[in-house]
């Protein structure tokens, strides 16, 4: 849980993506700096849909760019979402 008096931080991360869509990978973390404490209180994985902006009232999925991962633990995020 997060206490009232700490101050919450949300670390957001590309994961994967495929034609029209995309995983999301959010780190919440609060800090208490009377104690100076730091912790991580939970994770969320998230999916969004990419929809074509010019016709919101259709909501047509639309194609976006592949993601490429960098770096071993990007590697790794990418082939845990798209088993």
């Amino acid at each position: 849980p997060v206490y009232i008096g700490e101050v919450v931080t949300l670390r957001a991360k590309l994961v994967y993506t495929s034609s029209k869509s995309m995983q999301v990978i959010v780190y919440v973390s609060s800090e208490n700096f009377i104690k100076k404490t730091k912790r991580h209180t939970n994770t969320a994985i998230l999916w969004y849909v990419a929809v074509d902006s010019i016709n919101l009232k259709e909501m047509t999925p639309t194609n976006i760019q592949p993601f490429v991962p960098k770096d071993e633990e990007e590697v790794k995020l990418f082939n845990q979402a798209h088993q």
